[in-house]
């Protein structure tokens, strides 16, 4: 059955629309009475005034959306300017903790006598590859080390000072705002740990002077002034504010305030600029009574004079407003012609309605009517020739069919016999993985085990599967001069679909089946930490010989079967998750390791460590975890999978019923799980 045409329908609400909406008799008799050209003109005038309203509407509002376009840029500029220094505030963050896992220094801490030299070098080392120009060392006691910007200055004992007594005392992490010499300085204070004992202190940080502020305003492509309880005390503009009013005691968030600044370019020319300001309050905790409030304020200038705006604006109007009466005049005018074209045409179509196929418009307009017009001929001259053509089609359609239905079915067989292909493909990569891939081990006081669910299912000649990207693997090692042995687990993830994952898993399943076997026939030599490193490289190897097409995230590590010392790399994986106590956490937040085969970015492995206790469990997994289908739509979030562990209270077995519950699976799903337990256990291997 078909459906009723669309200009149908509307001509048919039009219809409905006219009958409902009454008329004056005398006006419907009047606008009857209308030539074709008076009503066009009607139409013209009805049509031209509401669009002139609407566009002098227009108008308005683009006026005042111009008109606050410096008030919007500064806004962009505030957003900007406190991201920049929050992100500088995380870094100092990041720098502490690198230092505070730095070994050097905590040599240096749990010594007897403190060498200071040592740790002095590490800081240089530091500071000449970053933007960090203030590192200072606690010992235990919360007495200085070492200032690494006044190496002079040391043995004053800070530790009642409250960022470095909730460092020592409650091993606290601290951002806070100090004052030094006169000095402004942003800082980050963290403990240093050796295993679980508090062995020191360290704060990093950058003092907020003219060298920040250029920092801020490169980032930020505006001018950058910092406010210390209501006056500038730093500028990117120049290096003192000599000549520049300090004074700043309006906290101006919602407005802004116009100043007239003096500084010297790149070239040397001083300039003398009216500059808009807007304030940004910095929410770091204050440290020091001497401080009241402090901020930045964001200076912009206008990319031109508001009186040319205004000159500009209003021309464009009264050009415009022009153009649209002579464009009104000419209408007119060529409604008249119009009308006549109109009146030929359906003079013509009203005779070929009777039945008079002769019927043909004679007009010499080039138009759109007269378009028209000639349309109207071509189409009366070859109706016949259509009909007979129609009757001809008709006639050999049947064949046409059948010839069109046998060329389906061919490619129906083609489609199918590839299909085939493929599905037995997918069964010999799952018969190459499945004795590559993990299996339960205990060993010393550790459980190893793991749940895996590719999404790729397949069915081939009465064998079905499965097959992805996700690989894991379990191993038992000795290592050199150990008394206890060390288990190794690996957790990878490999770029792409179906096939290409799962030849990324294959290639890391056999490399990594290479290296254990070597490690299992002898004892390892190395360091964990440094035979760790080593396995990525070799495995970081391999998948960059594909330069870039395959790629794979991966967490390995090593875990002691008695101690529970834990050493590990993170390949842009997804966040290990610590199981404590009935409580689930992330343990790490620093910058990971970038993915295997990756062809840019630092490729050095970052080890990081972490110490299990009895009845701790540790887990990992692919993004397959945090990536769950809910309602339609696919929504990434780990921290739904930190509470699914939790409620689980680490049970594998909870926690896929807890995965069903939340949402449907998207991708390859692969957990592994490390407990560690107080007894020790029998080592078991379930091959």
């Amino acid at each position: 059955m078909s459906s009723e045409p669309k200009s149908s329908r509307v001509f048919r609400i039009l219809r409905r629309l006219d009958e409902r909406v009454h008329v004056p008799d005398w006006m419907r008799r009047r606008i009857e009475r209308y030539s074709v050209a008076s009503k066009i003109n009607f139409i013209i005038l009805a049509a031209v005034l509401p669009m002139l309203f609407i566009l002098s509407m227009i108008f308005l509002v683009l006026f005042f959306q111009i008109s606050n376009q410096i008030e919007s840029t500064l806004v962009q500029k505030m957003i900007s300017a406190k991201n920049s220094y929050n992100f500088y505030e995380r870094t100092t963050l990041v720098y502490a903790r690198i230092l505070a896992e730095n070994m050097q220094i905590k040599k240096e801490l749990l010594a007897d006598t403190i060498n200071v030299g040592p740790i002095l070098r590490v800081c240089r080392q530091v500071q000449s590859s970053v933007f960090l120009n203030r590192i200072t060392i606690y010992d235990r006691k919360g007495f200085v080390v070492v200032r690494s910007h006044n190496p002079a200055e040391f043995g004053e004992d800070e530790s009642k000072a409250p960022h470095i007594d909730r460092a020592l005392n409650k091993g606290e992490t601290t951002a806070s705002l100090a004052l030094d010499k006169g000095q402004l300085v942003l800082q980050n204070t963290v403990p240093v740990y050796f295993e679980d004992d508090r062995v020191g202190v360290i704060t990093a940080g950058y003092t907020l002077d003219h060298q920040f502020a250029r920092t801020l305003a490169d980032l930020t492509q505006s001018g950058i002034f910092v406010v210390l309880n209501g006056k500038l005390v730093a500028s990117s503009f120049q290096a003192d504010l000599k000549n520049t009013e300090t004074d700043y005691p309006k906290e101006n968030r919602t407005y802004s305030l116009s100043r007239r600044i003096s500084y010297s370019d790149k070239q040397g020319n001083v300039h003398d600029d009216s500059m808009d300001f807007r304030y940004v309050p910095i929410v770091t905790p204050i440290a020091a009574s001497e401080i009241s409030k402090v901020g930045l304020a964001v200076a912009l200038k206008p990319s031109y004079p508001r009186f040319m705006l205004y000159i500009l604006f209003w021309g464009a109007f009264i050009l415009i407003l022009a153009v649209i009466l002579l464009g009104i005049l000419l209408s007119f005018k060529i409604g008249h012609r119009i009308a006549g074209n109109a009146r030929a045409v359906s003079q013509a179509m009203g005779r070929f309605t009777e039945g008079d196929h002769t019927a043909r418009v004679e007009t010499a307009s080039d138009d759109e009517l007269g378009k028209v017009g000639r349309a109207f001929n071509q189409m009366a001259a070859e109706l016949q020739r259509r009909i007979q053509y129609i009757h001809d089609t008709n006639e050999s359609l049947a064949a046409l069919i059948a010839e069109r239905t046998k060329d389906l079915g061919e490619a129906l067989n083609r489609v199918t016999r590839l299909e085939e292909m493929q599905q037995g493909d997918y069964l010999l990569m799952s018969l190459l993985l499945t004795p590559l891939s993990a299996t339960e081990i205990s060993a010393g006081k550790i459980h190893a085990s793991y749940m895996m669910e590719q999404k790729k299912k397949f069915s081939f000649k009465g064998q079905s599967g499965e097959i992805g990207g996700d690989y894991t693997l379990f191993a038992e090692l000795s290592f050199k001069g150990a008394r206890t042995p060390w288990l190794f687990f690996f957790n990878g993830d490999a770029m792409g679909k179906s096939s290409q994952g799962a030849a990324g898993a294959l290639i890391s399943a056999v490399t990594l089946q290479s290296i254990v076997a070597r490690a299992e026939n002898a004892q390892v030599s190395e360091t964990p930490e440094k035979w760790l490193r080593n396995v990525f490289r070799e495995l970081d190897h391999i998948f960059t010989l594909f330069k870039g097409s395959m790629n794979m995230s991966a967490v390995l590590g090593l875990t002691n079967a008695v101690r529970g010392e834990t050493y590990y790399i993170n390949a842009e994986h997804p966040r290990l998750i610590l199981y404590r106590k009935d409580k689930a956490t992330f343990i790490e937040e620093a910058q990971r390791t970038p993915k295997l085969g990756s062809t840019t970015g630092n490729k050095t492995p970052r080890v990081h460590y972490v110490h299990l206790k009895p009845g701790d469990i540790l887990f990992a997994g692919s993004d397959g975890k945090d990536d769950l289908e809910i309602g339609g739509e696919i929504v990434s979030d780990d921290e739904r999978f930190l509470q699914i562990v939790k409620a689980a209270r680490g049970d594998l077995v909870s926690i896929r019923r807890g995965l069903e519950q939340a949402g449907m699976l998207s991708d390859d799903f692969s957990v592994i799980r490390i407990a560690f337990s107080a007894a020790h256990a029998l080592k078991n291997r379930r091959r």
